[in-house]
Parts: structure tokens; sequence; C-alpha cells
């Protein structure tokens, strides 16, 4: 049997992709697309201050929103859920299932420092 890991250190992404609030949202949907992943976490001035996951787009594609003059800031989700890296795993999982995210960024000392989402806890994230 696989070893639950006990913190979110243990198994956050460390390399995030970032975009800023006045980005494009074609811009981020290129972006996820390209690098396979489920979110950008949108930073302003080094803080976190949204995320754009791709749920965000099935409500950009309802709202016909237009993806070339929309910006991040206008469809991002926030306030954004985070964690410091000691936060116990177990506690990330039950507040992921409580609060319906996927996708939570690792913030320590002000700095984003990783991201953990669902997938990163496998068979273990909502047992």
């Amino acid at each position: 049997m696989a070893r639950v890991p006990s913190t979110v250190r243990e198994m956050m992404t460390k390399k995030v992709i970032t975009m800023e609030p006045d980005q494009p949202i074609i811009e981020a949907a290129k972006l996820i697309k390209a690098k396979n992943i489920g979110s950008v976490v949108v930073v302003d001035k080094g803080m976190v201050i949204g995320i754009l996951t791709e749920s965000n787009f099935v409500r950009i594609i309802v709202e016909g929103h237009d993806p070339s003059t929309t910006r991040v800031k206008e469809v991002m989700s926030t306030p954004v859920v985070t964690c410091s890296p000691d936060t116990p795993a177990p506690e990330i999982a039950k507040i992921m299932r409580n609060k319906r995210v996927r996708h939570i960024p690792v913030v320590e000392n002000g700095n984003l420092v990783g991201i953990v989402s669902s997938f990163d806890f496998g068979w273990y994230a909502y047992a």
C-alpha cells in the first residue's frame, strides 16, 4: 500500500505556472493546454490574488466572454484557498472536499512556493 504523505510539502508541485491579472484569458487557455495543467495561479506584485482553472473556462464559454479581450482578473476565482507547506495532507484533502476545489496554491512567508491538486493525492484524496 502507498504511503500517505503527512504534509503538503511532501506532495506539492514546486514549479507553479502563473499569470498576471491583466493578461487575456486566451493566453491562459493556451498555457493550460501547452503545459497540460489544470490551473494557473494569478499573481500581482508577487502576491496570489486568484486562480484560473479548467472550471472557469466553462463559465467563460457559457457567459459568452470574448477570450481575446477578456482579462484573467475578470473571470478568475477569488478569494483563493491557500495553505502552507506544513499543512497536514489529510487536512488539505478535507478542505478540497468541503470547498469543492481541486487546486490549492501553497504559500510560505507570503511567497508562492508550490501548488497541490487533488491529483497529487491519488486514491486517498476523497476517501
